[in-house]
């Protein structure tokens, strides 16, 4: 699992960083339901599943519509004190085995 995923909504702390954050959680939660989907029994994806329903009632929600996505492109838009508002392109590339 890309690192970071886990950092995106149990604290809150993204919900400001992240200009479209329901759009990025949704995204978010939609890779990791897919990824169990296809790595069910992995043990440390489903620890984390069940910290983040555990821990945060965003993610447990957005968990519990059974929403799957796979990213081929996606653009996020930031917020930072510093900076200011910033955005980047990302693509991913998917492999089917």
């Amino acid at each position: 699992m890309p690192p970071g995923r886990e950092r995106t909504l149990p604290d809150g702390h993204a919900h400001g960083f992240f200009l479209d954050w329901d759009e990025v959680a949704d995204g978010t939660v939609g890779s990791l339901r897919a990824e169990a989907g296809r790595n069910p029994l992995e043990k440390g994806l489903t620890d984390l599943v069940g910290e983040l329903v555990a821990r945060s009632q965003p993610f447990a929600a957005k968990w519990a519509q059974h929403d799957v996505r796979l990213h081929r492109t996606a653009t996020k838009r930031l917020q930072d004190t510093v900076v200011g508002d910033s955005g980047y392109g990302q693509e991913t590339q998917l492999s089917f085995r």
